[in-house]
């Protein structure tokens, strides 16, 4: 085949491509649902730990909703181990199966951190009179000045571990069956947020979306298309002679001290990543991986992961400090995470952890 055929095959074959690619996306772009919370297709209503029939328990102080959304202001019961307070979403179900992520929208001057929590019926498991027995998948949102919307992956969504132990036990499921019935759709306080103070939750609008990765595939294509045409049209390079360079002896001992030592200094920074060690060190991505990986077997993650949490357990054995401070002091912004990933380091939960050493 000559090389002007092959041009024109290549180009053909990349136009399509493209084409296909970019009608995919749009398609995607514009597949989304949006749930208004100031609409009147579901019913809307609050609840607090007053369900458990306490003594004292946590309080709606107040709930409007409007043509910008709603505000839900509360007070959370300092006596209470886990006090909880929120407004849902019910009278319809939702399949979010089907999307890729959510958008929630905010008023971040007037909106305090909070969980978005989706209650999904399971059938064969739960029962619809019990909407406790509704597989729980929750998500954290912390608002940060100025910004508005907050986009989450629905994939991040899991199911606290004390939902399991209650409920759960006996719950197998497939991954792909996930979010198929959603019943509730809920804002509720943030785990470890103040009590006995006055918090608020403010929401505009939620939104369900599709990723463009169905034209992914599209879009590579075109991609080698383009590419295989810019190696046709170059010319044929001629080699040139040169002499190999010695490299020299490895700096690998050098390099291992530098990165062992900046990490070991700074681990309880929470925007302590990888990215931050190269540009601190001057060291490449590339070369920080082989360095911790050749020493220590690990990669960024596992190896930062692991000094965090070891010097959490020294803290949760030696002192009194509280777990949500601990979380902090080591570098975890969120007590939810910290949780998970020292229940998946050692087997227990923090609390689970102190209560055995009977702090």
């Amino acid at each position: 085949m000559n090389r002007r055929l092959l041009r024109i095959l290549l180009s053909m074959a990349c136009f399509v491509s493209t084409i296909i690619a970019l009608i995919m996306s749009i398609i995607s772009f514009f597949s989304t649902t949006t749930i208004r919370p100031f609409a009147d297709d579901f019913t809307t209503r609050t609840y607090t730990d007053a369900e458990k029939d306490t003594v004292q328990n946590s309080v709606i102080e107040s709930f409007t909703k409007n043509s910008d959304g709603f505000i839900l202001k509360y007070k959370l019961n300092p006596k209470s181990e886990n006090p909880y307070a929120g407004v849902l979403f019910e009278g319809r179900v939702w399949d979010l199966h089907k999307f890729d992520r959510i958008t929630v929208e905010i008023t971040p001057e007037q909106c305090d951190p909070f969980m978005v929590v989706f209650a999904d019926f399971v059938p064969g498991y739960s029962d619809s009179a019990n909407d406790l027995t509704w597989q729980i998948f929750e998500h954290e949102i912390t608002p940060r000045p100025g910004k508005q919307r907050y986009t989450i992956e629905l994939e991040d969504f899991t199911t606290p571990n004390w939902w399991f132990a209650e409920f759960g036990q006996k719950l197998e499921r497939s991954k792909d069956a996930h979010l198929k019935r959603v019943q509730q759709i809920q804002f509720q306080n943030h785990p470890v947020a103040s009590v006995d103070s006055a918090l608020q939750i403010t929401v505009s609008q939620i939104s369900f979306s599709h990723m463009p990765l169905q034209s992914a595939p599209f879009w590579i294509f075109s991609g080698l298309c383009i590419a295989a045409l810019v190696v046709i049209r170059k010319r044929k390079s001629v080699p040139m002679p040169y002499h190999h360079l010695d490299g020299g002896e490895s700096r690998l001992s050098a390099d291992e001290a530098m990165v062992v030592t900046f990490i070991g200094n700074h681990y309880a920074r929470p925007d302590m990543t990888l990215s931050l060690v190269t540009l601190e060190t001057g060291l490449s991505q590339k070369l920080i991986r082989k360095v911790l990986g050749a020493r220590f077997d690990k990669s960024f993650k596992q190896y930062l992961t692991d000094i965090r949490l070891q010097e959490a357990r020294r803290l949760l054995t030696e002192t009194d400090r509280l777990i949500a401070d601990i979380s902090l002091y080591v570098g975890y912004k969120h007590a939810t995470t910290f949780t998970r990933l020292f229940r998946e380091h050692f087997g227990h939960s923090p609390r689970e952890f102190r209560d055995k050493l009977g702090k």
